[in-house]
């Protein structure tokens, strides 16, 4: 992290969703997405994404807001085949886990995806990028 703001944070410590009903939305993060899930307080499941950093899914049973899909999550795979094999497990399972909605299947520059809406209202992009997403972004270009 940066040590020349105003205020020096030591890390990033994690993100949060919104979930009407957490033990459905952990079943589709654990049996769908394949996310390793943890539940330490009652009212919230905490996504492990293997890096230091974790997402909080809370308990909003009255949420009624779905989340924009500029606002998107993003799981990274190694192949393109395997975004296709994801897409198409996606659309066999979508019903029973409530996703919500799921794209077609997209190439933009060296990336390509999907994207899904899941239960919650929550937008995920599946996909594979030739640059590693934004993990190898730094090695790019200089900052603008």
């Amino acid at each position: 992290m940066s040590s020349t703001g105003r205020v020096n944070a030591a890390m990033l410590s994690h993100g949060t969703l919104e979930s009407t009903d957490l033990h459905a939305t952990r079943r589709f993060y654990e049996e769908v997405l394949g996310l390793t899930v943890h539940q330490y307080v009652p009212v919230s499941i905490h996504i492990d994404t293997g890096d230091g950093y974790m997402y909080a899914a809370v308990h909003a049973p009255n949420a009624t807001k779905a989340m924009p899909i500029h606002y998107r999550n993003t799981l990274l795979f190694g192949t393109r085949e395997e975004i296709d094999r994801a897409h198409l497990a996606l659309e066999t399972v979508a019903t029973e886990y409530g996703v919500q909605e799921i794209t077609e299947l997209a190439s933009s520059g060296d990336r390509y995806f999907f994207r899904l809406r899941d239960l919650d209202g929550n937008w995920w992009e599946l996909a594979y990028d030739v640059h590693g997403g934004y993990h190898g972004i730094g090695d790019v270009g200089a900052d603008r």
